[in-house]
């Protein structure tokens, strides 16, 4: 079941900065339900860029508390429920 709250974003070779905006927008949203961050990466996803994406999300804070967002990484295929 998908939590209507979770949002999805793909993130190609590349597009990093898409991310960050992104993130950025969910985030600054005053109203935003978001308290942590679940990247699932693939096995084949070459670490230099996992860690890029981990830079990413672990930069950006709450708006209400000023905090950062837990984050939580999970390989693909895992099959522990997020």
């Amino acid at each position: 079941m998908v939590d209507p709250h979770q949002e999805i974003l793909l993130v190609d070779k590349g597009t990093f900065d898409v991310l960050r905006d992104n993130m950025r927008r969910m985030l600054t949203e005053p109203s935003s339900p978001i308290e942590q961050v679940v990247v699932q990466a693939s096995e084949s996803l070459h670490y230099n860029e996992v860690m890029k994406v981990i830079g990413i999300c672990s930069e950006q804070k709450l708006p209400k508390t000023g905090k950062f967002v837990k984050l939580n990484l999970v390989a693909m295929g895992d099959s522990r429920e997020m």
